[in-house]
């Protein structure tokens, strides 16, 4: 926000270490917390709908579980996208500053509302679409290395 301002004057004060919870904070937590539930809470469920698919017998073990991984983590995306957008925003709009949590999360459902009855279905798919290209692959390769190394600590 800072370096696209041309006059000091307009430049925001920095957080102070004291008060660490800003703007978007509970949005960030929320939102990383939904993410991580595709791997770990919805994966197994996910694993037991995967294995139904008659072409994924064919796959061995560890393309079933990267499977079910995929599919867990784009729920995960799916329910993470709008506190997503809401940190995204918050974190670069001034005004929240000054309000409570009550007048920030109100202010913030407003802001994702109007912004897609404005914009339409087409911004929403598109957001959507992006949000599980990104941490759909992202947490899939992640469950991917995690399921590697702890094969290989026992191994070692």
């Amino acid at each position: 926000y800072n370096a696209a301002r041309t006059a000091g004057a307009e430049a925001l004060a920095l957080q102070p270490l004291h008060r660490p919870a800003g703007p978007g904070f509970v949005a960030h937590v929320g939102r990383n917390m939904l993410a991580m539930m595709g791997i770990r809470l919805f994966s197994p469920y996910s694993y037991g709908v995967v294995c139904k698919v008659p072409a994924v017998a064919r796959l061995p073990e560890e393309g079933r579980l990267v499977a079910s991984d995929l599919v867990s983590s784009v729920m995960s995306a799916t329910i993470s996208m709008p506190f997503n957008h809401i940190f995204s925003w918050s974190v670069c709009t001034p005004e929240l500053n000054n309000m409570g949590y009550a007048a920030r999360a109100k202010a913030s459902v407003g802001w994702l509302v109007g912004t897609y009855r404005t914009q339409g279905a087409q911004l929403l798919v598109r957001d959507l679409g992006c949000r599980i290209c990104y941490t759909g692959v992202l947490f899939t390769g992640y469950r991917f290395v995690e399921r590697h190394f702890v094969r290989w600590s026992e191994l070692a």
